[in-house]
């Protein structure tokens, strides 16, 4: 598989890969500005190379995401936890 983003999307895409245990999945990057034709003639070399290239080793690791629930846990009256809060 590989996917076509904005370059400027790369982070996200990233971070979204990951997430979704795939961190080093292939893309090809498109431009904002160029019309469509003449950014088709630039990045049809680069598509067809990612889609038949044999994955390498790291391409084909996974991942998972592990996010550590992490709750402020406060106990005591409405008045309290508002003191509380407005302390900072």
């Amino acid at each position: 598989m590989v996917v076509i983003i904005y370059e400027d999307q790369d982070e996200c895409f990233t971070q979204s890969a990951r997430v979704n245990g795939v961190p080093n999945l292939r893309r090809v990057h498109v431009s904002r500005t160029r019309s469509g034709e003449e950014d088709a003639d630039r990045v049809i070399e680069p598509m067809f190379n990612a889609l038949t290239r044999p994955l390498t080793a790291k391409e084909k690791e996974s991942s998972t995401w592990d996010v550590k629930d992490q709750r402020i846990i406060f106990e005591g009256t409405l008045q309290e936890a508002q003191e509380f809060y407005q302390q900072t």
